[in-house]
């Protein structure tokens, strides 16, 4: 993918999402829900899916939002840059979310107020219920989270899912730039990677409350946009999702 000029001084950047990990449960109710477990799947693909630990004393909530697939359609963001006439080095300005394009992703119009929405997605899971599904963008590797590795942007989308185990059409995750205090992040996840945090809570009709971490995907780096990538370029892709 080549950088897109949008006017003079400007650049943008977009990344691509390179693969997914499963991880572990976090809780059901106030029960103990047991740990999820599970393996990557071949870089640009899905994760394996997980095995759900056993259910707790909460009754049916251990078997509630346990296994289950949210596919997003589009994770790259866009990196917009400032160029100073001496050709100076280039200063980022702005991190936003991109839009599809032609089955590519593209930065948006950087002079616009409102983005269109930033990607398309379905949830798949094993019980109806009210869900709040989050992505969070991090400077940091995907392999190796850390507390406290940044946030550049979280982004979330509620719903209603009505019936197990069919894929839905979810809400559309919404465009977004980030808050000017949070460009040292955006540098930061530029400049040496970054991963993205799919997490889901909400209450599943007769289970109650739910807490999930859904899954981690790590980003390809800005080389994969040259004209000739390298190897680990090759599975890099617009989409993604987390497989639990």
């Amino acid at each position: 993918m080549k950088r897109r000029s949008f006017e003079p001084g400007k650049i943008a950047l977009s990344l691509l999402a390179l693969t997914v990990t499963l991880a572990l449960a976090t809780g059901c109710g106030s029960s103990n829900a047991g740990s999820g477990s599970g393996s990557g799947g071949a870089p640009g693909g899905d994760a394996a899916a997980g095995t759900g630990g056993a259910s707790g004393g909460g009754g049916m909530c251990g078997t509630c939002f346990v296994h289950g697939n949210w596919k997003i359609d589009n994770l790259s963001p866009c990196f917009l840059s400032t160029t100073p006439g001496d050709g100076g080095a280039a200063t980022l300005t702005t991190v936003a979310s991109t839009v599809m394009s032609g089955g590519a992703s593209m930065c948006p119009d950087p002079t616009a107020t409102t983005l269109p929405p930033w990607s398309t997605d379905t949830l798949t899971t094993d019980c109806p219920g009210h869900y709040h599904l989050c992505i969070t963008l991090k400077a940091g590797s995907g392999k190796m989270p850390a507390d406290d590795d940044c946030t550049v942007i979280q982004v979330c989308a509620d719903g209603d899912y009505t019936t197990a185990n069919q894929a839905q059409t979810w809400a559309a995750l919404p465009g977004w730039k980030i808050d000017p205090a949070n460009l040292a992040c955006g540098q930061k996840f530029q400049d040496h990677g970054g991963y993205a945090q799919l997490t889901g809570t909400g209450n599943a009709t007769n289970c109650g409350a739910v807490t999930r971490t859904l899954g981690t995907i790590t980003y390809c780096p800005l080389s994969c946009q040259s004209n000739a990538p390298g190897a680990d370029c090759m599975n890099c892709m617009a989409g993604g999702s987390g497989s639990f």
